[in-house]
């Protein structure tokens, strides 16, 4: 009997701690990508990237309702085309790198041959991206590989580059502590979500140490920051560096609020807008340093889109004739030195500078060049209050619309031009969080490239006693092209900055379309195709043509990009 008792308390206790292994098996929601999951961190050889890519896709299918997966604070290179669908109250918590592959033909890609993203997740709800700590998580998409030499991977890839991030046709879903930096593409695309919060998070796409956007920083070209489409989205305490919009709102989106902000890029966009209703958005608390255009409000030509239901991403077109852009505030905005207008409103500048309905790229610096509104776009119920644009190098902005479309009802209250830079401004780091790389692999070979021909091709090719007469007639030809081409550039660009009206401060460049325009409180230039009700913070001084005038960093921007506006006219 005694020995029956034991062997019936052993197989309970036996039982006992099955069932508590059982339910700590349970408890235990959290994978660890490397100890769980066989991922193999420190090494970067292509075998491992495709490898890590491959055990972070089983690993995300097989993701359990509720359950964790953890990056530990190691590097994990990996390859792109990680898929997920169907997650349910999921968590990544990313405390360590992951970088992805480089640039190569056996990148994965879609049954139509275009390359996927980095990470996409479909379908999913309730799903939260986040790290320890700010600045512990990152996520490397490796885009100096994408870029290549300046301009020359964009004329290689085009648009065909992978996002770092696309989270679409989901609910719930909550981005925080990350930083991603070197994004082939944009950078991360939330669409067709409903309930987006994006915080304490960054962004860092840079070329080299410039301090504003120069023309080898924007050959990393459609690096946008975060772009969302949805409703119901909050975008808050996040620091932006890209070469493309930081913040994009596009197609069929509203009730959104984007507040405190550090960043500089091209702009803070609503668009491009196609045939889609958007409505129910701010902007505030935000400060621009040497934005392209900080402001940026646009629509695409887009005359015949319709809503197409076998799209992945149901946008809500709604088959609307035009699209429509409503409900939209901007303010308690700071634009420090915009690069060009600090204001836009109307169509997005394109490099399709043919066709009549569009609005050229090298608009207004190149004779010919047009920009006409969109008949297809709509503006309405606009205000921009308490903002402040200093140090402009162009006019304060441009307004345009087509007439059949004007826009309705807009409102600039407090949104003033300073001439000059605040010193509190001078003081100012917001962008110490983001790191600063330096000069990327490609810009160092392009450079070594440029140096190494002149010192070392053109003094061989110009001697002269190794080369016959008819040799030397050509390349006296040659250089007297060259450098009148250099001179007719120099000279133009010095004409275009200092003379033609675009850099006039005391004025808006164009303001053509608008209904029910009007200007209150310190309002300082007033548009002049608006109402008028403002008390101008500069007094009854007459700044009747006042120009600013450019540094060398400046003049050498506007400089190097002349010619490439140029081409940009006379090939597109």
């Amino acid at each position: 009997m005694a020995a029956r008792i034991h062997v019936t308390a052993a197989v309970v206790v036996l039982l006992l701690s099955l069932e508590v292994y059982r339910v700590g098996a349970e408890a235990s929601t959290t994978l660890n990508f490397e100890t769980d999951c066989g991922a193999i961190a420190d090494k970067s050889s292509m075998a491992v990237a495709w490898e890590n890519g491959k055990l972070l896709n089983q690993t995300l299918s097989t993701l359990k309702k509720g359950e964790t997966l953890y990056i530990p604070a190691k590097v994990f290179h990996l390859m792109g085309g990680v898929f997920a669908s169907g997650l349910e109250s999921n968590t990544i918590h990313i405390d360590g790198t992951l970088v992805f592959g480089k640039a190569n033909i056996n990148w994965p890609r879609k049954p139509n041959g275009h390359v996927r993203d980095c990470i996409e997740i479909y379908d999913s709800h309730d799903i939260t991206f986040t790290s320890s700590s700010y600045g512990q998580g990152v996520i490397d998409g490796n885009g100096p590989t994408w870029w290549d030499y300046p301009f020359v991977g964009y004329a290689k890839y085009l648009e065909d580059r992978p996002r770092i991030l696309l989270v679409r046709n989901s609910r719930g879903v909550l981005f925080e502590n990350l930083l991603l930096k070197r994004s082939p593409f944009w950078t991360t695309l939330f669409e067709n979500v409903n309930g987006l919060e994006i915080r304490d998070s960054g962004i860092v796409n840079r070329r080299t140490p410039n301090e504003g956007h120069g023309i080898l920083d924007v050959s990393a070209f459609n690096t946008d920051g975060f772009d969302v489409t949805g409703k119901n989205i909050w975008i808050h305490d996040v620091t932006i560096w890209t070469q493309d919009d930081c913040i994009a709102i596009k197609d069929g989106t509203e009730n959104v609020l984007v507040e405190r902000v550090n960043a500089t890029c091209i702009g803070m966009a609503i668009g491009s807008i196609g045939n889609s209703h958007n409505r129910n958005i701010t902007f505030r608390d935000i400060y621009m340093h040497k934005s392209i255009k900080p402001i940026y409000l646009k629509f695409r030509n887009r005359d015949s889109e319709v809503y197409d239901p076998r799209k992945p991403c149901p946008c809500e077109y709604k088959h609307m004739p035009y699209g429509l852009i409503e409900d939209v505030t901007f303010e308690n905005i700071v634009i420090n030195e915009p690069i060009s207008w600090p204001i836009w409103i109307g169509p997005a500048q394109q490099l399709n500078t043919r066709d009549p309905s569009s609005c050229s790229l090298a608009w207004p610096f190149i004779p010919n060049a047009k920009c006409n509104g969109q008949v297809n776009g709509k503006y309405r119920n606009l205000v921009f209050r308490n903002i402040t644009i200093h140090k402009p190098i162009t006019s304060a902005g441009v307004m345009v619309a087509h007439p059949e479309n004007p826009i309705e009802n807009i409102l600039f209250e407090n949104v003033k031009l300073v001439p000059f830079v605040e010193s509190e401004l001078k003081a100012q780091n917001p962008f110490a969080a983001l790191p600063d790389d330096g000069f990327d692999a490609y810009v160092q070979y392009y450079f070594m490239g440029f140096f190494t021909f002149f010192a070392l091709c053109v003094p061989a090719c110009c001697m002269g006693r190794f080369a016959s007469s008819r040799h030397k007639q050509s390349r006296g030809v040659l250089r007297s092209l060259s450098f009148y081409f250099a001179l007719l550039f120099g000279a133009y660009s010095t004409y275009i900055h200092y003379q033609i009206p675009c850099r006039r401060l005391d004025e808006y460049f164009e303001c053509s379309g608008i209904i029910n325009g009007s200007a209150r409180g310190t309002t300082w230039p007033v548009p002049y195709c608006f109402d008028n009700d403002s008390v101008s913070f500069l007094g009854d001084v007459n700044n009747t043509g006042i120009r600013q005038n450019l540094d060398f960093g400046s003049l050498l921007t506007i400089f190097s990009s002349y010619p490439v506006l140029g081409l940009i006219h006379v090939f597109f």
